[in-house]
């Protein structure tokens, strides 16, 4: 039976290791990506990249907190949660559409945002 995972302790590492220890988060600032083991307990890898659209890291100084939420819709155990302050919160089932609109309404207003960089617009002086 697996065990869910409750807390992730943040450790701050330069190279993400090949082996991901249960309940903790590995945070590589160089890279600018996070990973841990699933928090289902299932034991698959999340790799989290940070960036303007990916994941947002927020450290207040004693914990982490990650955003948006964790989807591992393409693994068997269809796991989905949010990190707040080291803390896993664990979206309902309920849940699961509107935070899935939600995220796709979020990436198509920032697509928009961006469309018309790198397009001619003239000449300059």
């Amino acid at each position: 039976m697996k065990k869910r995972i409750d807390t992730l302790r943040p450790v701050y590492v330069e190279q993400l290791p090949d082996l991901l220890d249960p309940g903790l988060l590995y945070v590589s600032m160089k890279f600018s990506i996070c990973a841990h083991s699933c928090a289902c307990g299932c034991g698959r890898k999340v790799f989290t990249p940070l960036g303007l659209r990916d994941w947002q890291l927020y450290y207040d100084g004693e914990s982490i907190t990650l955003s948006p939420s964790i989807g591992n819709f393409r693994f068997p155990c269809q796991s989905h949660y949010f990190i707040r302050h080291n803390i896993v919160v664990w979206v309902k089932d309920s849940e699961q559409g509107t935070l899935r609109k939600k995220k796709k309404k979020n990436r198509l207003s920032f697509s928009s945002l961006f469309a018309g960089i790198g397009k001619k617009r003239g000449k300059f002086g």
